[in-house]
C-alpha cells in the first residue's frame, strides 16, 4: 500500500474520530504524528473549547490518540505539545497507549524570552511506536562561522584549534614530546589524552609525526627528524605543538563538524550554548507570522521554526506527517517549508474539526505554498 495520491498538504475538515475512518488505507504508513492539542487553560475567549474538568480533558484526549496509534509506522513516533498543567495526565495517556518503554523525550519549550517569566511551561511529549526501530534523523550540526579560520591554508578548507586532551583516565596520562623542542608535555589540569600511548602512537603516525611509546617511563618520545615532514610545506599536522605555549593542540575542521549529526536538543530555545542563535522560535512568533501571511489574528499558534526543528528530527525527509489537531496549519506549512529550503519530500495530512479555523488554515498553506511566502 502506498501513499502515491497524497498531495503534499491535504486538508480535512471534521473531528478526527469520524475523519480516521476515512485514512485507513494509511495505517501503519505514518511516520511522525505532530500535535498540538488544547491544553484546557481554562480561557473562555479562545475559539475552541479549552474549558474542561481535568477528567474531561482525559476522556477527550485519550481516545483521539488512542484511535491514532495504528496509523504509526514501526520507525514511527508521536511528539504532542503540552503545557505543565496536562503534562501529567497527557504522560499517562501515551504510557497507557504506547507503552512507557517506547518513551523518547519530555523536551521543554522556552516559549517567551529568557528571564521574563512569560506564561506557563511548555514541553513537547514525545514516544515511538517502537523504540527498536525508531531512528533519530540526522540533522546537520550548525557552526558560528568566526569560530573558524585557516592560518596555514590547509586544503581541507577552515579548522579551529581544540585541545587534545580531554576527561580524566590515568592510562591516558603520559608525558608526549614536544617535536619542537624535544620537552616532555603532559596533559593539563586534571585532563587526560584522549587515547591510550598506543593507540596515540598511531594516530600521531598517521599525520606523518612519528612517534614510539617507552614502556618502562611511560611516554611518547619522538624520533622523527628535527623538520617532521608535515611541516614542511607549512600546513600544520592534525596533531600540533603550538611554538608560544608549547601544548599539544588537534585540528577540528568545520567540514567535518557540520556534517556530523547533533543530538535532539535538550531543551527547545532561543539561545543553545556555542550554536548560533535559533530564530524565530519564541510563541509570539506564530502569531506573527499567521498575520503576515493571512491578515487573521490567532492567540495559539505554534512557530514555523519549533514545528521544522521537531520534524527534522523526528520523521524521515520523505516521511507521512499527520496533524489531527491542526488549528490553523502550522505543520503543513513546516513540511512546505522544509521541501523548499531543503529539498525534502515530506507529505502531510492535517485534520481540523473547527470549520471557521479550518479557513484560516487554507488560506494560510495556500499562501505558503508560494514560492515567496516566509518560512
Amino acid at each position: 500500500m502506498t501513499t502515491d495520491n497524497l498531495k503534499t498538504v491535504d486538508l480535512l475538515l471534521g473531528d478526527c474520530l469520524s475523519v480516521f475512518p476515512r485514512l485507513a488505507k494509511y495505517g501503519g504508513l505514518i511516520d511522525c504524528i505532530l500535535l498540538d492539542p488544547p491544553y484546557n487553560t481554562g480561557n473562555p475567549r479562545l475559539p475552541y473549547r479549552d474549558c474542561r474538568t481535568d477528567g474531561e480533558w482525559y476522556d477527550f484526549i485519550y481516545p483521539r490518540l488512542g484511535a491514532s496509534c495504528p496509523f504509526l509506522s514501526n520507525r514511527g513516533c508521536i511528539a504532542v505539545h503540552i503545557n505543565d498543567n496536562q503534562l501529567g495526565s497527557l504522560l499517562r495517556i501515551m504510557e497507557d497507549i504506547f507503552d512507557k518503554s517506547n518513551q523518547l523525550y519530555i523536551t521543554p519549550w522556552q516559549a517567551g524570552k529568557s528571564g521574563t517569566g512569560a506564561g506557563r511551561a511548555e514541553f513537547v511529549v514525545i514516544f515511538a511506536q517502537d523504540k527498536a526501530s525508531w531512528k533519530l534523523q540526522a540533522v546537520p550540526r550548525p557552526t558560528l562561522s568566526n569560530n573558524f579560520s585557516n592560518p596555514d591554508n590547509d586544503p581541507r578548507g577552515s579548522w579551529r584549534k581544540r585541545n587534545a586532551a580531554s576527561g580524566l583516565n590515568q592510562r591516558h596520562r603520559y608525558p608526549i614530546q614536544n617535536y619542537l623542542t624535544g620537552d616532555y608535555v603532559s596533559p593539563p589540569g586534571n585532563c587526560s589524552w584522549r587515547r591510550e600511548p598506543e593507540a596515540m602512537v598511531k594516530r600521531l603516525a598517521g599525520v606523518q609525526l612519528c612517534y614510539r611509546y617507552d614502556a618502562a617511563l611511560h611516554r611518547l618520545e619522538y624520533t622523527g627528524p628535527p623538520c617532521p615532514a608535515s611541516l614542511a610545506s607549512g600546513v600544520l599536522p592534525d596533531y600540533f605543538f603550538d611554538p608560544e605555549d608549547g601544548r599539544l593542540y588537534r585540528k577540528e575542521f568545520r567540514s567535518v563538524r557540520d556534517a556530523r549529526p547533533t543530538a535532539f536538543p535538550s531543551i527547545i530555545q532561543t539561545y543553545n550554548g556555542n550554536f548560533p542563535p535559533r530564530e524565530g522560535i519564541e510563541a509570539k512568533t506564530g502569531k506573527a507570522e499567521l498575520r503576515q501571511l493571512t491578515g487573521e489574528s490567532f492567540d495559539t499558534v505554534k512557530p514555523v521554526a519549533v514545528e521544522k526543528l521537531l520534524l527534522e528530527y523526528l520523521c524521515p525527509v520523505d516521511g507521512l506527517v499527520l496533524d489531527f489537531f491542526a488549528g490553523t496549519g502550522t505543520t503543513g506549512h513546516a513540511v512546505l517549508a522544509l521541501n523548499r529550503e531543503r529539498g525534502h519530500s515530506r507529505r502531510c495530512i492535517l485534520i481540523e474539526e473547527n470549520p471557521d479555523i479550518f479557513s484560516i488554515a487554507r488560506k494560510r498553506l495556500a499562501v505558503a505554498t508560494l514560492p515567496s511566502a516566509n518560512a
